[in-house]
């Protein structure tokens, strides 16, 4: 950071603290474009814009309020963040904030092929601003067909990265006019993207942990409902409600005692506590038989039976 009479120069993202790390780099020509002289006022709003982002937990929180902040900055009629697939060549409507407050329509959360636009991609591959307005001159005339047929005036796209990695792509539009992204407005943006691409890490690790202190306290009550009685029908009731605290997907469960030679019923219950009865009939189920014996964790596909085929089963997969 350079103080220049009453302006400050910031040279590159780490000039915000946690808005990198030492084991993050730009790209000597990115980290040159994120350049630009500030001041001190426009310091402290990137500022509170960092601090802004950074206390959102959750994917779908970050990436709101970076895209709410981007639009602040850039005075841009919206802004989309996608998600970005290489291997299937395609990105996906991942948030999006707009002035107006208007909700995403759902055909927009569909994935979009990139085969054809080659635009996006070399923002995601060589990890490069790009921008472009409809009247551009020299601009490509199958991309301005396509700024004209989404009512985009002026579009800014911005590689999007975590874990070292490119996530997605930063989308920045103007639908009312035609206006340049200036270098200043570019270099915000990238490094709102770059303490984007750090806040989505920090609530990866924090979902991880919360995760794990969950799974903890499952644990926790279950030993503690287990000593608690003696009768086996409430300590095998107890074990599922423990197993189905863990699994928010799963719509029910039940348990088999094995006394080395056969599966007898112990008990069921449903995703919402309710006890239930037997469903399944273990007496000629050999996957059941190979699990008991086995000790081993497995998973079954009970939309094939045994020999590969469809079957007319509504359950996705069995866990054993």
């Amino acid at each position: 950071m350079i103080f220049q009479d009453k302006s400050i120069i910031l040279e590159n993202p780490s000039e915000f603290g946690n808005m990198t790390d030492s084991n993050r780099t730009m790209g000597k020509e990115n980290a040159q474009d994120a350049s630009f002289t500030a001041s001190p006022e426009l310091v402290v709003m990137m500022l509170d814009a960092v601090a802004a982002i950074s206390s959102k937990s959750g994917d779908r929180l970050v990436l709101k309020e970076a895209a709410k902040q981007i639009i602040r900055f850039t005075q841009a009629d919206v802004c989309r963040v996608y998600e970005w697939d290489p291997e299937q060549v395609q990105i996906v409507l991942w948030e999006e904030y707009n002035k107006d407050g208007i909700e995403i329509p759902n055909e927009w959360q569909t994935p979009t092929s990139l085969e054809d636009q080659s635009h996006k991609r070399e923002v995601l591959t060589e990890l490069k601003d790009v921008q472009y307005q409809i009247n551009q001159k020299g601009i490509d005339p199958e991309l301005s067909r396509f700024l004209d047929q989404t009512g985009v005036k002026s579009v800014l796209w911005v590689p999007l990265e975590s874990h070292m990695q490119t996530i997605g792509l930063i989308e920045v539009v103007h639908e009312r006019k035609e206006k340049a992204f200036s270098p200043e407005e570019v270099a915000q943006v990238r490094l709102l993207a770059h303490q984007t691409g750090i806040s989505l890490e920090h609530a990866e690790l924090l979902e991880g942990a919360e995760q794990r202190v969950a799974e903890l306290e499952a644990l926790r009550k279950a030993s503690l409902s287990l000593t608690a009685s003696l009768d086996l029908d409430s300590v095998l009731h107890n074990i599922l409600k423990s197993i189905l605290g863990l699994l928010d997907d799963a719509l029910d469960a039940q348990v088999f005692l094995f006394d080395g030679e056969s599966l007898t019923f112990g008990a069921a219950m449903l995703a919402d506590g309710q006890k239930a009865d037997a469903w399944m009939d273990t007496h000629d189920d050999e996957f059941s038989y190979k699990v008991a014996r086995s000790g081993e964790i497995q998973i079954k596909d009970v939309q094939e039976d045994d020999n590969g085929q469809a079957s007319t089963s509504m359950w996705t997969i069995a866990f054993v």
